[in-house]
């Protein structure tokens, strides 16, 4: 007769290990790395270019609800300008804001 395989123990490997024994699937999904601090963390920004004076440069994504007509009109008037429509809207805030 077959000796029966030691589950508990397996399960104990397991648990001991970090692996999500409650949901199985998380343990197929990658977890992100830890953020790194100090020294480690200046080093990267200055690797990705990141200062604090481009931080001020940087854009902002906005959403803009208009109608369909108003769209089609600022539409073709930033393809008569010959810009795309995102710079139009930029120029248009510019200029409005100033």
């Amino acid at each position: 007769m077959a000796k029966k395989p030691d589950f508990k123990a397996v399960f104990n490997e397991q648990r001991a290990a970090g692996i999500d024994l409650a949901d199985p699937m998380n343990n197929l999904i990658s977890k992100p790395e830890p953020k790194k601090k100090g020294k480690e963390t200046a080093a990267a920004d200055k690797v990705k270019g990141f200062t604090p004076e481009a931080a001020g440069k940087r854009t902002k994504r906005v959403q803009i609800v208009m109608t369909p007509e108003l769209y089609d009109r600022t539409k073709r008037a930033a393809d008569a300008a010959g810009i795309s429509f995102n710079e139009f809207i930029n120029q248009l805030c510019n200029k409005v804001t100033q």
